[in-house]
């Protein structure tokens, strides 16, 4: 071997047969290390042998050694077209495996003749097998008469004679320990005996495509890497919510990673979650939401399945949010399981579609079965119950009456009066200020979500019987006669009606207000 300050320059061909077995030789020998070629002597002794190269040949090696390698094609045919002059031999040529190690297929072709590069045909490693085992147990091939060598003569007829070729010198091209191809100079017209300093020459050649090969892959999965990270984190950062990795560390479960996304979905930082698990967690509000979605995610974890899981969270401004979940448990190789990683977007809006259809099905289904139960009843009593019934199942609020007034009398009565659960029989009363009386004035329909009290003040109206917090009414008219109020009060909650269901609270009393003057007040 040839050293310059301890290192590895390239492996001069020993004085061996030229098809040596290199079973024994460790293949990390040939990748040789050019760095320190400048200091490089032209005559260098090796135990009791000599190696000598042409100064020519030193000259060539720098040169390559120096050359730009960033675009490797150009430095393969570079080389293919510097060795063919430097040994001045008519072809030379780089060839490589493929995938399957099935056959050979030449990538590079340069004919110093024409000074051109040309393409090649396939070898088939089951066409020319003791040409193969020679490439795969040696250092190199030096067929001097290509035609009549062991190693090659397979190759004599469908390869050589046509092209005329009579002696060929092969060296292996290693990438990781392990043979790849090979760069083969091969001669035409004549026979040629390979000196030892040309096969020297061809090895360092090798080397020196191995290691350019080596820096390629590097530079290109260096790059791979930065694009994939690049196209991961673009692809996080464009994704309607967050990504997010939790590991177990015994019994304790540690956020190891939350994206950016996390912020516009909750109003938190991603920091400020990772450091307090607490604060995670605590998102989750809704204690149904927690007992459902530990159950659906302990079950698929346990069954090494994916899960997935819808659940409100409250956002850092206080607003409720509905989330979709999917994740999957991460296991080591003792199927064990080290973490869960998983993906959570906002489908709020989502939600409130379904729930508005969902509404829209159960007041159509309410309407028809009311319409329907409405022209089958006479009796004034059940009549007013049905109806008051079913506003309790759909409505499903604290209270819920129906007033009716007579005029003739200038008397409120209370046929149903449904409250904490229970049905209370009210007597009747004069008419006066009370917030039923302003709805039969107005003739209108009314909701007030919030701040009741102030609103009914407002409206000058007798507040001192009021628990609701919100309430929704309507006037049960038919002509231009009222005949009452439906009045329906939530004591729990502000905000607790919608528009939906004023419109569905209207077309409800307009199909019993018919019902109701026929059957109550003729």
């Amino acid at each position: 071997m040839l050293f310059y300050d301890n290192t590895l320059l390239f492996l001069p061909v020993p004085d061996i047969p030229c098809t040596a077995n290199i079973a024994a030789v460790k293949l990390d020998l040939l990748k040789m290390d050019l760095n320190n070629l400048n200091g490089f002597s032209n005559s260098t002794s090796i135990n009791s042998g000599s190696v000598n190269l042409p100064s020519s040949f030193h000259s060539v090696l720098l040169d390559l050694k120096q050359m730009d390698k960033r675009d490797l094609h150009a430095f393969m045919k570079k080389v293919l077209y510097t060795v063919a002059n430097a040994l001045d031999i008519e072809r030379v040529s780089i060839w490589f495996f493929d995938e399957g190690r099935t056959s050979i297929y030449c990538d590079y072709l340069y004919l110093k003749k024409f000074g051109e590069y040309v393409n090649e045909t396939t070898l088939s490693v089951t066409d020319f097998p003791e040409y193969f085992k020679a490439i795969e147990t040696s250092l190199f091939i030096a067929a001097e008469d290509a035609r009549n060598d062991k190693s090659t003569k397979e190759l004599s007829e469908k390869y050589l004679e046509p092209r005329g070729i009579h002696s060929m010198l092969d060296i292996p091209i290693y990438y990781n320990n392990e043979i790849i191809g090979i760069i083969c100079h091969e001669e035409q017209d004549k026979i040629r005996k390979w000196k030892r300093e040309e096969i020297d020459f061809t090895a360092a050649i090798s080397t020196l495509i191995s290691t350019s090969l080596e820096i390629d892959f590097s530079r290109n999965k260096e790059k791979d890497f930065l694009e994939n990270r690049r196209f991961l984190s673009t692809l996080i950062s464009n994704l309607p919510g967050y990504v997010y990795r939790v590991v177990k560390e015994g019994d304790v479960w540690s956020i190891q990673y939350i994206s950016d996304g996390v912020y516009d979905l909750t109003g938190h930082k991603p920091d400020e979650l990772v450091k307090n698990k607490v604060l995670y967690y605590a998102m989750m509000v809704n204690e149904t939401d927690k007992a459902a979605g530990k159950e659906i995610i302990s079950k698929a974890l346990a069954e090494k399945k994916p899960y997935q899981i819808n659940y409100r969270i409250s956002t850092a401004g206080g607003n409720i949010k509905w989330v979709w979940e999917q994740g999957r448990g991460v296991y080591n190789e003792n199927n064990e399981l080290i973490a869960t990683e998983g993906f959570i977007t906002d489908i709020t809006d989502k939600k409130i579609f379904e729930e508005e259809i969902l509404r829209k099905n159960n007041e159509l289904s309410a309407l028809y079965h009311f319409s329907r139960t409405l022209s089958k009843l006479n009796e004034p009593g059940i009549l007013l119950e049905d109806i008051g019934n079913m506003l309790v199942k759909f409505f499903d609020r604290e209270n819920v009456y129906i007033a009716l007034y007579d005029e003739n009398n200038s008397l409120i009565t209370y046929p149903y009066f449904y409250q904490n659960r229970k049905l209370e029989n009210i007597s009747p009363r004069p008419f006066g200020t009370d917030f039923t009386e302003f709805i039969i004035k107005s003739r209108k329909s009314l909701i007030i979500n919030e701040n009741l009290k102030e609103s009914l003040k407002g409206l000058d109206i007798n507040i001192l019987d009021f628990e609701a917090k919100s309430l929704i009414a309507a006037p049960i008219i038919t002509g231009d006669k009222v005949l009452g109020v439906i009045v329906i009060q939530d004591y729990r909650e502000e905000n607790s009606f919608t528009a939906g269901q004023l419109d569905f609270f209207n077309n409800s009393k307009r199909s019993g207000s018919d019902s109701i003057r026929k059957c109550v007040f003729i």
